[in-house]
């Protein structure tokens, strides 16, 4: 099965349009990923039985997602699974693309203006570099997945985050922090949902704990 025929099916599966603006997006989401990925390594393989995955667990972490309006940052993104099919299912989502290899950063940027995504921005800088040296607005969101976060780091979210905010954990059996005894003080788990299929996958979600701002 090629890509296009494998994504026209999932997103039938998932109960989206086909000729709906999200479906219009998703297809040329995908276009862009195996136009780009023949001089940029952004993933493995362009073959849909990579890219399913890919494309699956953000479809079903946008049916997770709030509905509201809510400011997102996504850490390390990549090729830009899962932030950027969540922003195309959630227009009222206000993202921030942290991506410091330049390549991947001009990827970003080109699926932003060729998509048309609004109220979303790339940023080219390590994560602790970018929250400790900018003025930021205190996010509702914060994701990442395939990377280990530094203490730094989340040091850093943490001075640019409120009671409400919610950091995104993409992973598998152990959790994505450099060192997750110490970061496990001061979080608290809100959520944690198993990938359909992938029991060793999941999505945890964590707050802050409240004496963090206090």
């Amino acid at each position: 099965m090629n890509s296009a025929d494998g994504l026209r099916e999932l997103i039938a599966r998932h109960g989206i349009r086909d000729g709906s603006e999200e479906a219009r997006r998703l297809f040329a989401y995908l276009a862009l990923l195996e136009k780009w990925n023949e001089g940029v390594n952004l993933t493995a393989s362009t073959e849909w039985s990579w890219l399913a995955k890919l494309f699956e667990e953000a479809i079903w972490a946008s049916s997770l997602y709030p509905l509201a309006r809510v400011t997102h940052m996504d850490i390390g993104s990549g090729a830009g699974f899962p932030a950027v099919p969540m922003r195309i299912l959630h227009p009222a989502m206000r993202l921030c693309l942290v991506e410091s290899r330049a390549k991947r950063a001009v990827f970003l940027e080109t699926v932003i203006k060729e998509l048309c995504l609004g109220d979303t921005e790339v940023v080219c800088l390590r994560a602790e570099e970018y929250l400790r040296s900018h003025s930021l607005p205190q996010f509702d969101i914060v994701s990442w997945k395939g990377l280990k976060l530094r203490t730094e780091a989340l040091d850093g979210l943490l001075a640019s985050s409120k009671p409400e905010t919610r950091l995104w954990l993409f992973h598998g059996k152990a959790l994505p922090l450099e060192d997750a005894g110490a970061a496990l003080k001061y979080l608290r788990l809100v959520q944690r949902e198993h990938f359909p299929g992938r029991p060793n996958w999941q999505l945890s979600v964590y707050g802050f704990l409240a004496t963090c701002f206090t």
